[in-house]
């Protein structure tokens, strides 16, 4: 059985008048972090839709534990495992925390009611795998940020997801709790049930959460790279497509004589508003759009009386 549990290949995908990816390959090993990796622009969110079903690709192959597959919408997607967590989150405030993670599923008894004790068992559960507390009962109103996400990644847990695709997921949270969600995604794919497919723009992130990191610019495939054998420079210069050292070139400067220069004045002719007057050259004092005769009052750079 192959090692790879989703492989992407040579995939394109183009609109009126753009191409958004161009024979772009990724592949997500069992257990794994994909940093996704690429500036505004680069193909990351076009990808992200193709690979969970809201875009099909023009061209190209996708396999699914070792089988080809296509996606034909998010919901035939997240029936074969494949999950996605968006930046802006999808909860729904007026629900509780359970609510949320079974919402178009929830669970009924032999009546057909809602059957709000197994929903809050099974939500339990799911916290318990996640090593988290949060009550099920809970309004999502009265959650903050950190505890959202958490329930977004419970609810993508709950379907049996077996890839998750995390879309900037730290974009609203606070250091502490950033560096919490981390530690829980390591956590997530240590047991090799789970693999992470994750895009953040903040680089640092990448070296504490991805075992590979793939890089794309304008469209196109640059390269794969473990994280343990590159560093921020490296990544930042795969991504713009030049070295970084060349991102600002070093010159010397002296400061020569003053040019430019700005006071005011108030004479009769100004009938007690105060003018601007701007002089150009020390020797001229000439002032700039007009010729006002409180130009007199503009003293020439450099002198002192």
């Amino acid at each position: 059985m192959t090692e790879y549990i989703l492989k992407m290949d040579q995939i394109t995908k183009s609109f009126p008048g753009v191409l958004a990816l161009n024979k772009v390959s990724i592949d997500v090993k069992k257990g794994e972090v994909v940093a996704l990796l690429g500036e505004n622009g680069a193909g990351k969110s076009t990808l992200i839709k193709v690979m969970t079903g809201i875009y099909q690709p023009d061209n190209g192959e996708i396999e699914l534990f070792g089988e080809k597959t296509k996606f034909h919408n998010p919901a035939d997607a997240l029936k074969k495992g494949l999950s996605v967590i968006h930046q802006e989150l999808t909860y729904l405030n007026d629900l509780s925390a359970a609510e949320n993670i079974f919402i178009g599923r929830l669970p009924h008894n032999k009546f057909g009611w809602v059957d709000w004790k197994d929903m809050a068992e099974k939500s339990n559960e799911v916290f318990r795998r996640m090593n988290i507390f949060i009550d099920p009962g809970a309004l999502m109103s009265s959650l903050n940020t950190a505890e959202k996400q958490l329930v977004e990644i419970a609810k993508a847990i709950s379907c049996d997801a077996k890839i998750l695709v995390m879309d900037e997921p730290t974009a609203a949270l606070g250091t502490e709790d950033t560096e919490k969600l981390l530690k829980l995604v390591r956590e997530m794919v240590s047991g090799k049930e789970l693999s992470v497919v994750y895009i953040s723009h903040r680089l640092n992130e990448l070296f504490t959460v991805a075992d590979r990191v793939v890089v794309l610019r304008d469209g196109q495939y640059i390269t794969t790279k473990n994280i343990s054998e590159t560093n921020e420079q490296e990544l930042i210069s795969f991504m713009v497509g030049r070295d970084i050292k060349h991102f600002y070139s070093k010159t010397s400067s002296h400061a020569g004589d003053v040019v430019l220069e700005a006071g005011y004045a108030l004479d009769s002719h100004t009938k007690g508003k105060a003018v601007v007057l701007l002089g150009i050259d020390a020797h001229k004092a000439v002032d700039i759009g007009i010729n006002h005769p409180a130009a007199k009052y503009l003293k020439p750079p450099g002198t002192t009386t």
